[in-house]
């Protein structure tokens, strides 16, 4: 059984009032794969642990002094998939604005005006004026 198993185990047990005697008893009869630390005694007496089952942990500790400490499991590594190249993205994201753009109205806000110019029928440029937002400066339609 693993620490981080026993744990577990232990933390149900205190969440279902076990006597403090059974956990005790079921202490005493686990036997760890992984060293077990003062330190996983403590935050479990913090968690409520009674004093005989803290007491079977700390006979535990030193019974597995000798076993290797527990192993950090590695995060799983996900494959990412290679984006497609900017150009054929780029491509496939006009085709499909110019697609929708058939039924609806369309608004792209970007700071890209050459990109808006790309992918739009009109394009505006607003700026934050002293005394309003959204200040036309240039608009025009393309061609």
């Amino acid at each position: 059984m693993s620490v981080a198993q026993l744990k577990a185990v232990l933390r149900s047990s205190i969440r279902l009032n076990h006597p403090d005697k059974q956990v005790a008893d079921y202490v005493r009869k686990v036997q760890l794969t992984e060293r077990l630390t003062h330190r996983d005694v403590e935050e479990l007496l913090g968690e409520g642990l009674g004093p005989r089952a803290a007491e079977a942990l700390r006979q535990l500790v030193a019974a597995t002094a000798s076993l290797p400490p527990p192993v950090k499991e590695p995060a799983p590594v996900k494959p990412v998939p290679m984006p497609p190249p900017p150009s054929t993205e780029q491509a496939r994201v006009i085709s499909e604005a110019r697609e929708l753009a058939l039924n609806y109205t369309i608004v792209i806000v970007t700071h890209n005006m050459q990109q808006a110019a790309r992918v739009s029928d009109y394009t505006a440029f607003l700026m934050m004026d002293s005394d309003r937002a959204g200040a036309l400066v240039e608009s025009e339609q393309r061609s």
